[in-house]
């Protein structure tokens, strides 16, 4: 069996945490840093690139192959935000990703990784990837974000 540590004040915590900690993130770079490139330089993939930069120099603690894997979430979430107008698909996308990965590790399912296999961050990618096509299909589907006149 699982040496599990977890506990309710466990799972507080972290939930709490981790919703600040991602949404303000989201704010700072998906809704400050890529507003300010994208009024800079109007094409918004360049936007999405420099805060998707500038979120792997947050993120340090990665080894390169978790660099990657970073600079991969960095990136879809400036998409989804580009996408949809708004930093909350994003900033849901990226609770999601992290609160999962702690979930695991208060369960000790998992431990957390600071350097990740490739596999892991091809898995990772995989996910985002599905995750975004996800929110656009329904968008497409539902009009989710009222972009459609």
């Amino acid at each position: 069996m699982f040496a599990n540590n977890f506990t309710v004040i466990t799972f507080i915590v972290c939930l709490v945490l981790t919703l600040t900690q991602t949404f303000a993130e989201e704010y700072l770079f998906g809704g400050f840093l890529m507003q300010s490139f994208g009024s800079w330089f109007k094409i918004p993939v360049i936007a999405i690139i420099l805060q998707s930069v500038l979120f792997i120099l947050a993120h340090q603690q990665y080894d390169a192959v978790g660099l990657v894997a970073v600079f991969a979430a960095a990136f879809v979430y400036g998409i989804v935000t580009q996408y949809t107008k708004g930093l909350e698909a994003s900033s849901a996308m990226h609770f999601a990703n992290n609160y999962s990965i702690i979930f695991a590790s208060a369960l000790t399912l998992e431990t957390l990784e600071i350097a990740p296999s490739v596999m892991d961050v091809v898995i990772t990618i995989a996910l985002l990837l599905i995750t975004m096509a996800i929110i656009i299909f329904m968008d497409y589907r539902f009009n989710w974000f009222g972009l459609k006149k």
